[in-house]
């Protein structure tokens, strides 16, 4: 057995106790794929970091999302609306979010449990951020 190769699942995404995604080899090439390829460092830390498998102990998403807001600073704000923004841009259908958020993002929350899409909880996310840092820029 190959370590990584035929070892099964490991690493954030099989710790994620909320959707579990099945990848067939096939899906390798997948919109959700090839839209990670740009940069979503930001992102990623967002999702990764604050919506990690225990998140629901810290509140609901909504109080995760203002908490990742007075923690960050005002360009690092900047950086994740540009980077959701060119991600809603993309026009991505729901399977390929999913995937993106699960497999690439590590991110542990599945807004359809709370009547979202993931497009529709992006825009969202995007609306409150937004609405935020306006007034955290004017502070820096």
């Amino acid at each position: 057995m190959r370590p990584g190769k035929d070892s099964g699942p490991s690493g954030p995404t099989s710790a994620c106790p909320r959707k579990a995604v099945d990848m067939a080899p096939d899906d390798r090439e997948t919109g959700a794929q090839n839209a990670h390829q740009l940069r979503r460092k930001g992102l990623k830390q967002f999702l990764a970091g604050y919506f990690h498998q225990d998140f629901d102990l810290e509140g609901d998403a909504d109080a995760v999302i203002k908490r990742y807001i007075e923690d960050a600073a005002a360009e690092t704000l900047r950086e994740v609306l540009e980077e959701i923004r060119e991600l809603l841009g993309r026009s991505l259908d729901e399977a390929s979010l999913e995937k993106l958020f699960t497999l690439k993002l590590f991110c542990a929350y599945d807004p359809t449990v709370d009547g979202w899409t993931y497009a529709s909880w992006l825009s969202h996310v995007e609306e409150t951020i937004a609405g935020s840092w306006e007034s955290k820029r004017g502070r820096s």
